[in-house]
């Protein structure tokens, strides 16, 4: 078996819906630099000091070959309360913790991965890594971005999370299930120029969006 086909497979077995891989190198967000420059990232002083990271993760983490990034669905259509007047909760805030239960997940598939590959070096990420999980996961064919800035998965819509693990050895993808990204399908509206996002203001400040 090819290791991407037993990495698939174990991360299918923790329970994930949906898993892709790309080499490190073609994990980087080439525009961080200029998002940073212009101040879009607010007081989140955190997010500049992933810069280097997030720009070129094959020079930051020389140690690693290959991302694994990993879709785990939350949507239920069931979350409308059923009287009118009780307030609605986000879709994503009705379960667990997410980081705690993808964390769990991710360490699963990580320990068996490393029972079968003994030399295999792995550390995983859920929204602590200095990563771009979205546009990580549209190169590795799960998807693409979006106008709201998350990713869109094809039948799945944005109703899920995101999660990466780092792996030593080189892998070879497989055909990513939605590769526009590559360029080799033609999304079904045309592409616009995306909106260049306003400087964070005292009321936006520290929020996030989740994919």
């Amino acid at each position: 078996m090819e290791l991407a086909e037993l990495i698939f497979s174990e991360v299918r077995t923790a329970g994930f819906d949906e898993v892709g891989c790309l080499p490190i190198d073609d994990g980087g967000d080439p525009r961080y630099a200029e998002w940073i420059a212009r101040g879009y990232h607010g007081e989140m002083g955190y997010l500049e000091r992933h810069a280097a990271a997030k720009q070129a993760p094959a020079a930051a983490f020389a140690e690693f070959r290959t991302i694994v990034v990993c879709a785990l669905e939350y949507g239920d259509v069931a979350a409308t309360p059923e009287r009118p007047s009780t307030g609605n909760l986000s879709r994503y805030a009705l379960g667990d913790d997410y980081h705690d239960v993808m964390k769990k997940r991710l360490f699963a598939a990580a320990d068996r991965l490393r029972n079968a590959v003994p030399d295999l070096a792995t550390r995983a990420f859920v929204d602590t890594g200095p990563l771009n999980e979205k546009l990580i996961a549209a190169a590795a064919g799960l998807g693409w971005v979006g106008k709201h800035t998350n990713l869109i998965d094809p039948g799945r819509g944005s109703y899920f999370f995101l999660g990466c693990c780092w792996s030593l050895p080189s892998c070879r993808p497989p055909a990513p299930r939605c590769p526009i990204a590559a360029g080799r399908v033609t999304p079904a509206s045309p592409p616009v120029r995306p909106a260049r996002s306003s400087p964070p203001t005292s009321s936006t400040r520290g929020a996030a969006s989740r994919t």
